[in-house]
This record gives C-alpha cells, structure tokens and sequence, in this order.
C-alpha cells in the first residue's frame, strides 16, 4: 500500500546526465482509488543514441525516429502525474530528467518524490545491493498497514496513516508492536504489567488490553508514512 494518489515512473535516456542527455521512453503507472492505468511512448530525442545504450536499452535510433518529441507529450505527463507522489527506484535520475525536458520547454515541475532505493535501504539491512533484481530475489519482511482509529494518537499515529512493519514474531517492552487478539489486528505498545506482557493505548480513552494465554506478535512498528494534504 502507498498514499493515494501515486505514479510509479520509469525513464530511458540517451545517456546519464540529465542536463545533457534526453529521454528516449517515459512508462508511468498512476495508481488511485485502487484502480492503476499504464501509459507509456517512446520518445524522440533529437540527437542520436550511443551504440552502447542501444545495446544496454534496447531501444534504437530507428525506433524513436518517428516517435513523438518530449515536446508532443509533455501535457500528457503533466496530467497524469499531477496530484500524486512520484514513486521511482534511484528516483533522482528520472524526476531530474524530467524536470530538465520541462525545464527546456519553459514549463516548470515539482512533485513529492519517493525514491525506492532509499526506502530499500532503510527498511532492508540484509541485502547487499538494492537494484531491483537484488530485491526481487530478497522479498521484504516489511510491510505497510493502515491505521484506523485514534488509540495511539499521543504516540503521533493518527487515523489513515500507513504504518511500516518489520514482520517479526518477538519484540520488545516499549516496542510499537501489531499484535494479534481474538483474531483481530491491533497496533499498541508492548508493555509489562506482573510479568505477563500487555498491549497499551498511547489514548486514555481507550483500556489496555490483558491478553489471555499466549500473546501473538505480527511483526514491530519502524516507520510511519503520513499523506499531507
């Protein structure tokens, strides 16, 4: 899950540096009320690729000779990021890119960005490369959860905030945890009450809760993703 709306953008270029270099391909997959519409052209960049990145892109100079320069497509870009956060792995290269092929049309662009090679290595210690062929082959133990509810806001999470959680069956007391109880997901801090372990509110409104028998953790609170309006 991610905050709604999101577009996820992928780019291929001639080439590394966003200043000189053009875009030869623009993929976007905008995501919204849980409905995702992909959209994708190859793009004329009005200078010839290196043979090197035709090989590594697979994507030629016969190919994009009739294909729409950036200028063609720009409005349809712009739609169809606007309003949403720009999710990309090393996000850097492809918001620079664009940004520099608006920036030469005179048209300016922003966007909230998400970068995934930093969410990657933030949130996965294990693996020692973070491209997506290494993250594919190390699926993640973390996963996001949406809250409902006000019964940890003096712990700052709010109703309709994502929560990031590292799947782990042992935590620790004053831990974040999301726990099981009667068959039902809860997120409260794990506590100590005469030995036997608790689930506490971080809201006086509601009471804490004793478990009986064995306390099943789902995993621990790391993170949190807030959309701000």
């Amino acid at each position: 899950m991610f905050p709604d709306p999101v577009v996820f953008v992928d780019l291929e270029t001639t080439g590394m540096t966003a200043s000189d270099d053009r875009v030869t391909e623009v993929g976007i997959v905008r995501v919204e009320c849980g409905h995702a519409t992909e959209w994708s052209s190859l793009v004329n960049p009005d200078c010839s690729i290196p043979a090197a990145v035709q090989a590594l892109t697979g994507i030629s100079n016969a190919m994009v000779a009739a294909a729409p320069r950036f200028a063609d497509i720009a409005s349809e870009v712009a739609t169809r990021i606007a309003g949403c956060i720009f999710v990309a792995h090393n996000a850097r290269f492809d918001y620079g890119f664009l940004k520099h092929e608006f920036g030469r049309l005179g048209r300016a662009f922003t966007a909230k960005v998400l970068c995934t090679v930093k969410l990657s290595r933030r949130l996965l210690t294990d693996p020692a490369r973070h491209n997506l062929d290494s993250l594919i082959e190390h699926p993640s133990r973390t996963v996001l959860v949406r809250v409902k509810g006000d019964s940890m806001i003096d712990a700052g999470v709010l109703d309709g905030d994502l929560v990031v959680v590292e799947k782990r069956a042992g935590a620790r007391r004053g831990e974040i945890v999301v726990a099981i109880v009667d068959n039902q997901f809860t997120l409260k801090r794990l506590d100590l009450e005469r030995g036997r372990f608790i689930l506490r509110p971080e809201n006086k409104a509601y009471p804490i809760i004793r478990p009986e028998g064995t306390l099943e953790i789902f995993g621990v609170m790391v993170g949190l993703v807030r959309k701000i309006a």
